[in-house]
């Protein structure tokens, strides 16, 4: 059997277990949540990002015309890249 001196320790330990419980909670509850822009860019800041998402498109649909060629049938330089590729194993 336990003693009330270890019965008290025990409702002691769980109180405080409860109480940092409701401080951890109320802690995250205090946390700053993310807020969509509310103010339009600057047009400096709007010509860069127009320009970044041109590049990305450029870049983009190069690589998509590239792989294109390289899949293509009848493709005589991924032949050719592929005949030295395997000549030199």
């Amino acid at each position: 059997m336990l003693t009330q001196v270890e019965v008290d320790n025990v409702e002691l330990v769980l109180a405080q277990v409860e109480v940092d419980l409701v401080v951890a909670q109320s802690d995250l509850n205090k946390r700053p949540r993310r807020r969509p822009f509310s103010k339009p860019l600057s047009p400096q800041s709007e010509t860069r990002r127009q320009e970044s998402l041109k590049k990305k498109t450029a870049v983009k649909k190069a690589q998509t015309l590239k792989e294109a060629r390289l899949n293509a049938p009848n493709n005589t330089g991924l032949k050719k890249a592929q005949k030295t590729a395997f000549s030199k194993v």
